[in-house]
């Protein structure tokens, strides 16, 4: 497996005031991808990502949200979409090429390492139900999945609470409308519709806990290769519905093998203040 980075996105501070207008991601630099073309005897392979703003299609280097649409101290999920987009063009004949898009948030070169997961599921035994005692809840425990994905608050390091803001993208066959842009932003009813799915951020560090009589029997690491592959042979990948990387049988149709990708993040439990941030988003090609 012969593996190469051709992208790496530095996404700074995103703070919640009450008293501006607005707040991006505005310092750092996002390195968007070059044009890979290779033409060796394994195929073809062009690839490029290039970020937008929705308002006027400029050209930007930032992944931004309005904090005019923010609530603070919401308890329920409040998703959000970003005011920026990304042109996705891929042309790939290789079939042992694949592109991956996934996070590095535990990395200890990152400003904004997260050093807590936080819990996003927990499986129990059939017929069981949790009372809130973890001493007596672990040992009908069957397994619980830990994530580092997402933009992390700074003060925190991350966990549970305020401790993440949610990020998932939406690749689309075509340019979302200003009324699509108006619906509600929410991943988990965004299903499969014939030219458009959303998913969530990876964390190459995200893992699964195995449990038997309350005690960790096996960890796993939960970073799923093929949930998070952006591109492979025939061009950028939908119809992935969950994180065990099903795939539905069938792409859409793609003028020149384009899609579109738009952001959400998910303001929930946001205090006036805080500060989330994440330098670790990569795209990766990988020759397998």
């Amino acid at each position: 497996m012969k593996k190469s980075f051709v992208s790496f996105f530095i996404l700074s501070t995103l703070f919640i005031f009450s008293n501006i207008s607005f707040a991006a991601f505005s310092a750092g630099e996002l390195g968007t991808v070059d044009v890979v073309a290779d033409f060796s005897g394994k195929g073809r392979v062009d690839f490029s990502f290039d970020l937008k703003e929705i308002s006027d299609n400029s050209s930007t280097q930032t992944i931004n949200w309005d904090a005019r649409k923010i609530l603070t101290g919401q308890t329920n999920p409040q998703w959000i979409w970003s005011t920026s987009y990304a042109v996705v063009r891929a042309t790939i004949t290789s079939g042992n090429v694949n592109f991956y898009m996934y996070q590095k948030n535990t990395d200890s070169s990152s400003m904004y390492k997260s050093t807590c997961a936080r819990t996003v599921a927990v499986y129990y035994e059939q017929g069981y139900t949790p009372t809130g005692d973890d001493s007596r809840d672990r040992v009908h425990r069957t397994s619980a999945t830990f994530a580092y994905s997402g933009m992390v608050n700074k003060a925190t390091k991350g966990g549970e609470d305020a401790g993440f803001v949610a990020l998932s993208f939406l690749l689309t066959a075509e340019k979302l409308s200003d009324s699509d842009l108006k619906q509600t932003y929410d991943p988990e009813t965004m299903t499969q519709s014939g030219d458009k799915v959303a998913r969530y951020f990876t964390d190459e560090a995200d893992y699964a806990e195995y449990y038997s009589n309350g005690e960790v029997i096996r960890t796993e690491s939960n970073f799923k290769k093929e949930y998070s592959i952006l591109a492979r042979v025939g061009g950028p990948v939908f119809g992935v519905y969950d994180e065990d990387g099903h795939y539905a049988p069938w792409r859409p149709q793609l003028v020149d093998n384009t899609a579109y990708m738009y952001f959400g993040g998910n303001f929930m439990n946001i205090k006036k203040r805080d500060g989330f941030a994440t330098d670790k988003i990569v795209i990766m090609k990988v020759v397998e």
